[in-house]
């Protein structure tokens, strides 16, 4: 993986359930060109905090791109799926923390083409859970679909991500 080279046109790359190792995640998000990724699945590896600092800074370069006002335009005019942005983060079971979470939710309240976000069966708790809610209270927030289950969510940490989920209406409960 770590001379990987991935064609600009990349569409979808779905790495599910080959135990890549925190680094090796890592090294593969840094390289991903997120010109023209609309689906992303690293689901079932251990991507961790620096997988997940890489993941912020994919969807802060997918954010600042989408403020150029010709990605704007395309993406207001037709849509996230023909605009060439990332649509479908999916990171089940990834050994993503408190810590993780924070790092990861940063990006996503940046990037208003995110549309489906899948964290189920992560060991994050109150802290984690209030970076998603945070997240998901945002303006720039879109989801369709944030799937929390397997999560473990509790006490304050769950009262806020209920919260943010009643406030955001695009998300379909």
């Amino acid at each position: 993986l770590a001379s990987a080279e991935f064609d600009e046109d990349l569409v979808q790359v779905d790495l599910a359930c080959n135990r890549l190792s925190t680094r090796a995640s890592m090294a593969l998000i840094d390289r991903i060109p997120p010109s023209s990724l609309r689906r992303l699945d690293i689901s079932f590896n251990r991507v961790g905090r620096p997988g997940a600092t890489a993941l912020r800074g994919l969807l802060q370069v997918i954010a600042s791109a989408l403020s150029r006002f010709a990605q704007l335009h395309v993406f207001l005019t037709h849509g996230a799926q023909r605009a060439g942005v990332l649509c479908d983060l999916f990171l089940e079971q990834c050994q993503l923390d408190d810590n993780s979470m924070v790092m990861l939710m940063g990006g996503v309240e940046e990037c208003p083409s995110l549309r489906c976000l899948v964290l189920s069966g992560n060991p994050f708790h109150d802290k984690g859970a209030q970076a998603v809610a945070a997240a998901v209270s945002s303006p720039n927030c879109r989801l369709n679909k944030l799937d929390l289950s397997w999560c473990n969510l509790m006490g304050a940490g769950a009262v806020a991500v209920v919260d943010a989920v009643r406030t955001n209406t695009t998300i379909q409960v």
